[in-house]
């Protein structure tokens, strides 16, 4: 099989852009790959990863190209055709040009036997953004409270339960949590677009039990 992989890693405009959308799916490429599978990556970013050549990926293809590529339409005719075409671009800066999105999906949905997009919440989210319906076969949102967002079909899958993790995480135990933690982990995504760390920091401080931050 091939398998088809569009994502993005790097910076754009300063901000850090999407590697855990790249690392996501590495850990599918490897999955893939173990099944025999050859797998092509296109990223848009600045530079290729120098891990995804460490991986242990049937590894045919990549290309590179940058934000600004994303708004030329005629980029979208540039794929390769594929079994499986996984879809991972949801970040402020594609939800902001959802028409081009869509015409990404139409052009892809035309090489691929099958196309899977993995999505975020509010204002990440490429489905809930888009002003028109996009065409794809599987859609993936594994995060808290997309059950509450999107809508229960046969091929939505939604919640922590589709969360994907790499390889190197499965020797770990689940731990169950008491009712009364003693230690809390807090984070706000892989880059915080929306600048929430400094709110929940200042919120911290006002509450009136000894903390240690």
């Amino acid at each position: 099989m091939n398998i088809n992989f569009i994502c993005t890693c790097g910076r754009k405009g300063g901000v850090d852009v999407g590697l855990g959308h790249f690392r996501r799916c590495m850990t599918l490429a490897e999955e893939f790959s173990s099944l025999g599978s050859q797998i092509n990556f296109c990223i848009y970013g600045t530079e290729i990863p120098p891990f995804l050549k460490e991986k242990k990926i049937n590894l045919k293809n990549i290309q590179l190209k940058n934000f600004d590529s994303f708004l030329k339409e005629k980029d979208f005719n540039q794929g390769l055709k594929s079994n499986i075409t996984f879809i991972d671009l949801s970040h402020l800066f594609f939800t902001r040009h959802t028409e081009n999105f869509f015409q990404l999906t139409q052009s892809i949905k035309n090489q691929t036997e099958c196309l899977v997009l993995i999505d975020s919440l509010g204002k990440e989210s490429i489905v809930l953004n888009s002003k028109k319906e996009l065409l794809y076969d599987y859609l993936i949102v594994p995060y808290f409270g997309a059950e509450e967002e999107f809508e229960k079909k046969n091929n939505h899958l939604l919640g922590p339960e589709f969360f994907i993790f790499e390889s190197s995480l499965d020797y770990f135990d689940q731990v169950d949590i008491p009712k009364i933690a003693k230690k809390i982990c807090i984070t706000c995504g892989g880059t915080d677009a929306q600048n929430l760390t400094p709110l929940i920091l200042k919120g911290l401080n006002r509450i009136e039990i000894p903390l240690k931050l």
